[in-house]
C-alpha cells in the first residue's frame, strides 16, 4: 500500500517489497543479460521511487508513510551501487522518476546537514557556558568605571 494506515499495511507493504528484492538477487546474474536485468529492476524501482514522498510534505505525513518513505529511500540507495550498470540504464530511461529520487536524496542530505550542524552548535554550547567563579568576591564591582 502505498499510502499505510496501521503496522500490518506497513509490514505487508515492506515484506512485499524485501520478497521482490530477494527475487531478484536470486536470479543468476550469468544467466541475464543487462536487458533482463532492467527488466528485473524495473519491477522494483518504480515502486519504491513511487513511496517516495514531496520533500515538502514529508514532515506532515504520518508515521507510517513517512517510515516506508525512509525504507524505499533506503533501499533505493542499495541498489544502485549493488546493480549500477541497470539502474543507470533505468534511471536514464524515465526522467520522472530520477528527478522524484534526486529530490528524495537532496531532501535527506540537508535534514543530515542540519542534525549535523545542531548537534554541533548543542556541543560548543555546552562547552562555551561561563563557569560560575571558584572565588566568591567581598566587593561588588558592577560599578566600577
Amino acid at each position: 500500500a502505498k499510502t499505510p494506515r496501521t503496522d500490518i499495511d506497513l509490514q505487508i507493504t515492506l515484506d512485499s517489497i524485501l520478497t521482490v528484492e530477494t527475487l531478484i538477487e536470486l536470479a543468476e546474474p550469468q544467466n541475464r543479460n543487462l536487458m533482463q536485468g532492467i527488466q528485473m529492476l524495473t519491477l522494483l524501482v518504480p515502486v519504491l521511487i513511487n513511496f517516495l514522498a514531496e520533500p515538502a510534505k514529508l514532515r506532515t505525513l504520518p508515521k507510517y508513510q513517512r517510515h516506508l518513505h525512509e525504507q524505499a529511500l533506503q533501499w533505493l540507495m542499495k541498489i544502485g551501487p549493488k546493480y549500477p550498470q541497470e539502474f543507470k540504464t533505468l534511471m536514464g530511461q524515465t526522467l520522472e522518476l530520477r528527478q522524484k529520487l534526486e529530490a528524495a536524496i537532496r531532501s535527506q542530505q540537508q535534514s543530515i546537514n542540519i542534525a549535523n550542524k545542531a548537534n554541533e552548535l548543542q556541543m560548543r554550547g555546552g562547552l562555551a557556558k561561563p563557569q560560575k567563579p571558584t572565588i566568591k568576591l567581598k566587593t561588588d564591582f558592577s560599578n566600577f568605571q
